[in-house]
């Protein structure tokens, strides 16, 4: 991994179980803070979320009542999408690897290409376990 490349990185740890078990030895999410513009189906993006953060996957471009772009986010470990949208003024970053417990670091993201977004979207809908802790959600 070049460094240079990823010096943008902001780590954060990752709690939580709504992005289901492939997420479970997750220990940090390494995020490239980004706006709207940079969001592409499939991505794992950041948003604040009230008075909490929220990591989920960027499943639907939506057009809102103001006319400014949106997305809908899903958790991978979800069966439904959420019930907020994210807007401009809620997005963080996106996630574009991150780091095992066992320090392994797996990249998520490109910068560029079509494979990645659409395996992000397609992985999003066929990996949906709902987990004990979620079902009473």
């Amino acid at each position: 991994m070049n460094s240079s490349e990823h010096e943008d990185w902001v780590e954060w740890p990752a709690v939580g179980a709504s992005m289901g078990r492939r997420w479970r030895t997750v220990g940090t999410l390494l995020v490239r803070p980004a706006g709207m513009d940079a969001i592409r189906w499939g991505d794992v993006v950041v948003a604040g979320i009230g008075d909490r953060r929220v990591a989920h996957r960027a499943v639907r471009r939506i057009v809102m009542k103001n006319g400014e772009p949106g997305w809908i986010t899903k958790g991978d470990g979800s069966v439904f999408p959420d019930r907020w949208v994210i807007d401009g003024t809620s997005i963080q970053g996106i996630v574009e690897a991150v780091r095992h417990r066992d320090g392994a670091v797996i990249i998520l993201r490109r910068r560029y290409g079509l494979l990645p977004v659409v395996t992000g979207w397609m992985l999003s809908w066929l990996w949906r376990p709902v987990e004990a802790n979620q079902a009473s959600a």
